[in-house]
């Protein structure tokens, strides 16, 4: 595990080069705006940004639309080169959001991300 300013990573020792995982401070702001849209703009849009940012340097692509969560965060899959990346999305109020994203090798480690992006439990503050 790596800790930094406002975000972490980690990766699973079976596969450390291509399951990862990290969990950040995201401006949703700044997600969408990089990506050509108008702020403000909805966490969904801010996650369907995500992806085009991705896809601007990588082989990335979202599968599917954002799916909106009943505690308000959002979450999306896709791929990313030759890995399965999801992504979830949870806002903090105004722009402030934080980003849980896991890379894997195939869709066999769908349940596995499911429970790393659903049960991160945030803290107060931004």
């Amino acid at each position: 595990m790596h800790v930094g300013d406002g975000f972490l990573t980690f990766d699973h020792p079976l596969d450390p080069d291509r399951v990862l995982g990290s969990v950040g401070k995201v401006s949703m702001q700044g997600l969408v705006e990089n990506a050509g849209g108008t702020w403000p703009a909805s966490p969904a849009e801010a996650v369907a940004a995500f992806f085009v940012l991705l896809g601007e340097t990588q082989d990335a692509g979202i599968e599917g639309e954002p799916r909106v969560l009943p505690d308000g965060s959002v979450e999306a899959a896709g791929h990313l080169e030759d890995l399965r990346i999801w992504y979830r999305l949870v806002p903090r109020g105004g722009s402030a959001a934080v980003g849980i994203e896991i890379r894997a090798p195939n869709r066999s480690w769908q349940a596995h991300a499911a429970t790393w992006t659903a049960g991160l439990v945030i803290g107060g503050g931004s």
